[in-house]
């Protein structure tokens, strides 16, 4: 009976040692593993952190980029209107008229309006002799 006894604690003794040795192994290769998985939860973390600053970066980039084209965009038409400014008073009288035809028109002898003259058609020509009017009465002061 203890020589039984005595062998079963043995056999006893010897599962626990296989069970903790077994652990140990697999603790080993889980951690080999995690390590060296491609679903490894601190590589996918790093990865979807990495993306997440990507596409704000991205996106900041996109956003400078929309602003930069609207500032040329605003930049480009300011100048236009410069340009108009200056320009369209200087060809007011090439319009045409009922009786004469304007230097811009069609040859064909249609009836609409070039797109010069509908563009100085559209001009508004009070609002820019008012400025002018001003402008001479500020050079006349400073002289």
């Amino acid at each position: 009976m203890i020589t039984q006894l005595i062998k079963q604690r043995f056999l006893e003794s010897r599962k626990n040692y296989y069970d903790k040795m077994a652990g140990k192994i697999q603790k080993a290769w889980r951690l080999y593993k995690s390590r060296n998985d491609i679903n490894n939860i601190g590589d996918v973390q790093f990865y979807i952190h990495n993306e997440l600053v990507n596409r704000i970066v991205v996106k900041k980039m996109h956003e400078f980029f929309n602003d930069q084209i609207e500032l040329q965009n605003e930049e480009l038409s300011n100048e236009k209107l410069k340009w108009m400014n200056y320009i369209l008073p200087k060809l007011h009288h090439l319009i045409r008229t009922k009786h004469i035809p304007g230097v811009y028109s069609l040859k064909d002898g249609r009836t609409e309006l070039s797109p010069i003259e509908k563009l100085l058609a559209c001009y508004n020509f009070s609002i820019f002799m008012a400025d002018l009017k001003i402008a001479r009465a500020r050079s006349a002061k400073q002289s």
